[in-house]
């Protein structure tokens, strides 16, 4: 599976605002939080660290949520509800194990 990666401020900020077909989601860097503010759809989150190890999992995080981390997470990985459970992903695995690659757009 191939998650779209971002750098661009625009659709870091944009995301997965307004749409109803996420398609397999999308990674992005930021420092401390995030929120699912005009996301249509429950989504779920994982967070990794600079070694792509993964922190912390939230699973159907619905619409209208703001999620606050620490200073760790590095990347922060967007995905269609219930992929957690699909893939098996497990907090402090290295996601590159997990059968999920983040492609640069």
């Amino acid at each position: 599976m191939k998650v779209a990666y971002y750098n661009s401020y625009l659709k870091k900020t944009v995301g997965l605002m307004f749409k109803r077909d996420i398609g397999n989601g999308m990674a992005f860097t930021t420092s401390c939080g995030i929120h699912t503010f005009f996301v249509l759809v429950p989504i779920d989150i994982v967070l990794l660290n600079k070694n792509d190890t993964v922190e912390k999992l939230y699973k159907n995080v619905h619409p209208w949520r703001v999620i606050w981390w620490g200073f760790t997470t590095y990347t922060v990985v967007e995905l269609p509800m219930g992929t957690i459970a699909k893939q098996k992903l497990t907090a402090e695995a290295k996601f590159a194990d997990s059968g999920i690659s983040l492609e640069q757009v």
